[in-house]
């Protein structure tokens, strides 16, 4: 048997094959919640990037028919989306970084 536990932690590195009366819960629980942290940041960072993506299309999209019905505020209504589009990108760049920090700090 110890012998089949030390092969099966060196093939696949998992805790599997030790029996329930010998798990650490500490160390289960820490492994857990290692493993949710990389899965929050990686869906965060995921919804980050979504919604910046459909905010700067709805920017685009409002501007564009902007233009259309007023051609003579172009000019206002161009500078005016570029505006908020720097703003949306650096609120999803702060969104992005809060994400990876995650992953480093405790």
């Amino acid at each position: 048997y110890q012998r089949y536990v030390k092969k099966h932690h060196e093939e696949f590195g998992l805790d599997s094959a030790i029996p329930i009366w010998k798990w650490d819960a500490s160390t289960t629980v820490f492994k857990l919640v290692v493993a949710l942290k990389y899965i929050a940041a990686g869906l965060g960072a995921g919804l980050v990037v979504i919604g910046a993506g459909l905010g700067l299309g709805k920017i685009g999209n409002a501007a564009l028919e902007g233009i259309a019905r007023q051609p003579e505020a172009s000019s206002d209504l161009r500078s005016t989306m570029i505006v908020i589009a720097a703003l949306l990108e650096g609120a999803a760049m702060l969104g992005l970084v809060i994400c990876l920090l995650t992953l480093v700090l405790k």
